[in-house]
Parts: C-alpha cells; structure tokens; sequence
C-alpha cells in the first residue's frame, strides 16, 4: 500500500480526482477542504470558486489517499490529469 498526500489548486478538479481514484480501485481517499497554505500566515480560508474552476485565492485543498503498490502510476497519471501535485 502507498500513501500519497496531493495537493490541489482547484476543489472541483480535487473531487473529480477523488472519483476517479474510487473508480481505480483506491483503498482510502480523504478530502481536506479546510487546508491553506495561507493559514500559516494567520489568513482566513477563503471560500471555494469551484463553480468556475478560478484558484482559490491564498488556499488549496489536500488529499490523502492510499492506493496498492501496484496502481501506484496510475493514481500519479490521474492525480496529474486534474492538476494535483504529490507533496
């Protein structure tokens, strides 16, 4: 099993993610709708623009997900399509 922690700039592309990954066969995926990098520096969340897919400003979403070994480059090619970073 594989941990990957992936960053997104974008919730809509996240979650289109996170259902992709459970149509892979994804053991575990949670959504971290509350994490921004901004925070560190004492900033609000912001709320989402999903709806026209704009950056949140000063924020992003995390999610974590566990996948096998052997999917491990699938869940890399699907992260990377919806414009996730692994962190």
């Amino acid at each position: 099993m594989e941990n990957l922690t992936v960053f997104f700039r974008h919730r809509g592309d996240m979650e289109q993610a996170a259902e992709a990954l459970r149509l892979q066969g994804a053991v575990d995926i949670q959504l971290d709708y509350e994490n921004d990098y901004g925070a560190s520096a004492g900033l609000p969340p912001q709320p989402s623009n999903a709806a026209n897919n704009e950056p949140d400003s000063e924020t992003g979403c995390t999610m974590t997900v566990v996948v096998e070994s052997s999917r491990l480059s699938l869940a890399y090619d699907l992260i990377a399509q919806f414009g996730g970073s692994v962190t």
